[in-house]
């Protein structure tokens, strides 16, 4: 069966190729003009699945996730969410500890942020995290929404007074950003550039979509674990995958038993704690 599952993988891949001349459906595919990273995505290409059994192992950060589509279309479905598996292994893991990151990470966004942009608290702890992942070639995932937070985190810092240190608003010119174009511009281009660097060295990383399936996944989760709309949906994202593991600086996800929840910063104390 799972031969045969391969099989029909494999000829929708080759169909592709001979309808596009690109594997890859159109407007999926993220040009790149970097040696490194074509080489990277050309071995991948080698093989069809990763060692999941579910998920292309072709896939970059700048290509979805296939999400919930059926095999008939020729994409593998994803993990079902087994709730309450990984309940009694929930833990709070920092970055600073010496041990082996798990072999699939949901990244969520405020690690991210905190990785890309130097002097921002908790950037050595998410970066080293990052690196660490990168070593020990972990599968990285993160929701389509990432992307967009990631815009308005990057704003944030650049707007908000004390977010960075006075030499890298000098170098950006950050004094200047609510009269000249150029210099929004180019810091908000900055961000991106440094999203791209960071997920490059991973050697696989899955762009999970925002499907209707995760969009009701995250309002049982809102309602369940009194969750804003946005970690809700990364909760989601990373459950419906399977992946159990995530990568945070925000105390809420500890909320959802179903997450072993690697937080790279000491929570507060609680009112019941001394």
């Amino acid at each position: 069966m799972r031969g045969e599952h391969a099989q029909r993988c494999a000829a929708h891949q080759q169909d592709g190729r001979d309808r596009d001349g690109d594997e890859y459906p159109e407007g999926r595919v993220k040009a790149s003009t970097s040696a490194g990273a074509t080489d990277r995505c050309t071995r991948a290409r080698g093989t069809t699945t990763c060692s999941r059994g579910n998920v292309p192992a072709w896939k970059r950060s700048w290509r979805l996730y296939p999400g919930d589509r059926t095999c008939s279309s020729g994409r593998c479905p994803p993990t079902p969410w087994t709730r309450g598996a990984p309940s009694s292994t929930r833990s709070a893991v920092k970055s600073s500890d010496p041990v082996r990151p798990p072999d699939d990470l949901y990244l969520d966004t405020s690690v991210v942020v905190a990785a890309i942009i130097r002097g921002v608290l908790f950037h050595a702890e998410a970066l080293a995290l990052c690196n660490l992942c990168a070593a020990a070639r972990c599968r990285i995932y993160y929701s389509q929404l990432l992307k967009i937070e990631l815009l308005q985190a990057v704003r944030s810092v650049g707007t908000a007074a004390g977010n960075l240190s006075d030499e890298l608003r000098s170098i950006h010119r950050l004094a200047r950003w609510g009269r000249d174009e150029t210099v929004r511009r180019a810091w908000m281009q900055f961000g991106m550039n440094q999203f791209v660097e960071l997920t490059d060295q991973f050697s696989e990383v899955y762009e999970i979509p925002i499907s209707d399936d995760i969009w009701v996944r995250s309002a049982e989760l809102m309602v369940t674990y009194h969750l804003d709309s946005y970690d809700a949906v990364h909760a989601a994202s990373a459950l419906s995958l399977g992946v159990f593991d995530l990568a945070t600086l925000d105390t809420h996800f500890t909320r959802i038993a179903d997450l072993t929840v690697h937080l790279l910063r000491t929570p507060a104390p609680s009112p019941e704690q001394p």
